[in-house]
């Protein structure tokens, strides 16, 4: 056999190993993987930058389910609209986006809702995401949730309170709010944690609960 047919067979042999190898796809800015054997998929990362992002209900005939882990890590989107299929979504995923102000959800999902901007699971037991630049300079937390992580780097709060369900201040969860001035409702809080109020510089009504007995290291 001829030196170059072999160079040709090895090249085709390389091409058809990368194809059943790589499960990463790339299509309107989003990074895809393909999850629970072959039968959907979940966006683990951006390439493309935007404004406006709309998670979309398929890709590629099967449906999207899954925001992975810091999936938008780090986007300058305004704006998020999250579609129907959308079940999971991991830590991290709208960490430092900055700019984002509106987050909508498709009204047939059955794992996550939007109220006011603000997202929720579907029972609103968890505040998953309240947005950096979410307009608001007061916000309640629903009598219904019972564990949030959701403040960081917003720009515009100046007072939050909190229900009675809530036992422990989450790690970074007031991280950078520098406008922040007022967190009510912290009677039941037995622990605050790491960097839960790091760098809110204008933090000046602070009441420490009676059974706070544990507080993280830069809390």
């Amino acid at each position: 056999m001829k030196k170059i047919e072999i160079i040709l067979i090895l090249f085709v042999m390389f091409l058809l190993v990368g194809c059943t190898t790589n499960t990463q796809y790339s299509e309107e800015g989003f990074i895809y993987n393909l999850i629970n054997d072959g039968k959907s998929y979940a966006i683990v990362g951006f390439e493309d930058d935007y404004y406006n992002r709309k998670i979309p209900d398929e890709y590629n005939g099967l449906p999207v389910t899954e925001l992975d882990t810091s999936a938008l890590e780090n986007s300058q989107m305004e704006s998020i609209y999250i579609g129907k299929n959308i079940e999971v979504m991991g830590w991290y995923v709208f960490s430092n986006c900055v700019n984002l102000k509106k987050i909508t959800v498709d009204k047939n999902n059955k794992s996550y809702i939007s109220k006011d901007n603000v997202l929720y699971n579907i029972d609103m037991t968890e505040l998953v995401c309240y947005p950096s630049s979410l307009n608001n300079k007061k916000y309640e937390l629903p009598s219904t949730v019972q564990s949030y992580f959701a403040f960081e780097n917003n720009k515009y709060l100046e007072e939050v309170t909190l229900n009675s369900n809530i036992t422990i201040i989450e790690g970074s969860c007031f991280y950078k709010a520098k406008n922040l001035k007022v967190v009510n409702g912290m009677e039941n809080v037995k622990e605050i944690t790491r960097y839960a109020f790091y760098n809110c510089e204008k933090l000046e009504d602070f009441t420490l609960p009676t059974n706070l007995s544990k507080i993280g290291s830069y809390a």
